[in-house]
């Protein structure tokens, strides 16, 4: 068996695998601040850091970033759906 500290990095490796996650940070003015995961796995090649969000994600518009928001099963432009906590 795997020491504790190992084997949850093995799942949590596991599961960025098989779930490919996206996480990003934006600014008060929609900017990305960073990112972890593909964006173009969602249909977004190019998003990355510094980009205006708005102008990849139009689900965003009108969205307060300082305010939590679940937004569940968003449609993607490639196709893929997403649930999407802000």
């Amino acid at each position: 068996m795997l020491p504790e500290p190992s084997s949850r990095n093995l799942l949590a490796r596991m599961a960025v695998e098989r779930l490919n996650p996206l996480c990003l940070r934006v600014a008060n003015d929609m900017r990305v601040v960073s990112l972890f995961g593909d964006p173009a796995h969602f249909g977004f090649p190019d998003l990355t850091v510094g980009a205006d969000s708005l102008e990849h994600l139009d689900f965003l518009f009108g969205l307060d970033p300082t305010e939590k928001t679940d937004l569940p099963f968003v449609g993607m432009s490639n196709g893929r759906c997403a649930d999407v906590s802000i």
